[in-house]
């Protein structure tokens, strides 16, 4: 039985590509956000957030197997935030941009990194 065991463990192992779980978010001068999900790598996610968000952006965080969303305002408002969930995502980055004294806030990005 053993033997069996450890050569189902090791057919797993063999056959299993590798997990995409990797994400990135990004943001720029005049409200410019790049955001990113399921790369096999933080810096391959951070590089496709740049490239997402344009010219002068930065990475602000990058996350791993979770959803994530950004808010921003016409008038300068942003937030975000991580959860478990894309709808809890969407709420928090909503109420962080609701937070600086901005109305209008709407979530202009989100997504979930696959669960593994």
């Amino acid at each position: 039985m053993s033997r069996f065991y450890l050569l189902m463990v090791m057919c797993g192992l063999l056959f299993s590509g590798p997990a995409l779980a990797e994400g990135a978010i990004a943001t720029g001068d005049g409200g410019k956000v790049g955001i990113s999900f399921n790369h096999q790598g933080a810096r391959a996610a951070e590089n496709r957030a740049i490239q997402e968000c344009g010219g002068g952006c930065r990475v602000l965080t990058t996350f791993r197997k979770i959803c994530a969303a950004v808010a921003t305002s016409e008038r300068g408002g942003w937030g975000w935030a991580t959860r478990d969930r894309l709808q809890l995502a969407g709420e928090a980055a909503l109420e962080g941009c609701r937070k600086e004294g901005k109305k209008q806030c709407r979530v202009a990005v989100q997504g979930c990194d696959e669960k593994g």
